[in-house]
Order: structure tokens, then C-alpha cells, then sequence
């Protein structure tokens, strides 16, 4: 979800973010953050870490199949959360 887009968008010099990007993250972060601690940690993990589910499953001693549970709820929050952002 926010890998690529992300990614490219640190990159670039401060004054170039748009301020629509900053409220996007600032969304993004707040949602991450209501989340239960499994959830925003295996979100984090396999989007912004880019580690597999097999490799976010053993970090956090969980089963792959939990973990990809816990990725769809993630998911489901982060894009209610950033329903206003994106169309």
C-alpha cells in the first residue's frame, strides 16, 4: 500500500511534499497507531521492513496464517482511515 508511493515521496526535498501527502500519512499514522500493538507491528514489519509473512510470523511468533488475519484488519483500518484522501 504504501511502499512505493512512500517511498518516492520521503525522498524528495521538504517544500515539494504536498501538504495533501502530509495529511495523508498523518492519517495513516494515527490509524496504524489505534490499531492493536500485533496488527500496526505485523502491518510495519511486511509494508515499510518489506519482510515476507513467513519472516513477520516468526519475529512475532505468530503463524503465517495469523499474521495475514491481522494484515487484513490492518488494512481495512488504514483504508477507511485514508478514505477521504484517495478516490
Amino acid at each position: 500500500m504504501i511502499r512505493g508511493r512512500f517511498r518516492r515521496m520521503v525522498l524528495r526535498p521538504e517544500s515539494e511534499v504536498p501538504a495533501e501527502f502530509c495529511e495523508a500519512v498523518d492519517d495513516a499514522l494515527a490509524a496504524l497507531a489505534g490499531l492493536p500493538i500485533q496488527e500496526a507491528e505485523a502491518y510495519w514489519l511486511r509494508e515499510v521492513d518489506s519482510l515476507s509473512t513467513a519472516e513477520v510470523a516468526e519475529r512475532l511468533r505468530l503463524t503465517p496464517e495469523q499474521v495475514e488475519a491481522g494484515l487484513l484488519r490492518a488494512e481495512q483500518e488504514l483504508r477507511a482511515a485514508l478514505s477521504g484522501h484517495y478516490r
